[in-house]
């Protein structure tokens, strides 16, 4: 452990290590960690309590629709607000996207694709209320959620 890294608290001639200092790589990586590991567990919850929410609605229960539909749009906005600061974070593989199309993994594609028609069916969903968007939403909403965790997969369990 290199000892300029360490901030310490001098207490009666010892030093006690508060924590490590970063460098500004290492910071941004954490950080990105972070965000992935967040959208993984927000996927997940947004995923289960739409399921909740289309079976609250499929047997007209009333009581519980307005509190599923709260919760889900609460998790939505949350898993939205993650996904931005994710974009935000890989901003250099969007701004290359229209040139290097061919080149880019599909998977990626795929999970961006299915995020935006996620996104959109969600709000016509909430709008119209119609069957189609309503089976579209849960499609996308699916697809979303396996390409999703497949994407974190791939790029975060070391082999």
């Amino acid at each position: 452990m290199n000892i300029d890294n360490v901030i310490s608290l001098r207490h009666n001639g010892c030093f006690i290590p508060l924590f490590m200092k970063q460098s500004t790589e290492t910071h941004k990586h954490s950080l990105q960690n972070l965000v992935d590991h967040l959208l993984l567990l927000f996927v997940v919850l947004t995923a289960v309590s739409g399921q909740i929410l289309d079976g609250v609605v499929e047997h007209q229960q009333q009581s519980g629709h307005s509190i599923w539909l709260s919760t889900h749009i609460s998790l939505v906005l949350v898993f939205t607000t993650l996904a931005l600061i994710h974009f935000k974070h890989h901003w250099g593989w969007f701004r290359t996207l229209p040139r290097n199309l061919k080149a880019r993994k599909k998977d990626s594609l795929f999970l961006l694709l299915t995020l935006i028609t996620l996104l959109v069916s969600g709000v016509f969903v909430t709008i119209s209320k119609t069957h189609v968007s309503g089976f579209t939403h849960a499609v996308s909403g699916y697809l979303c959620l396996i390409v999703g965790v497949y994407h974190f997969c791939v790029r975060h369990i070391r082999r």
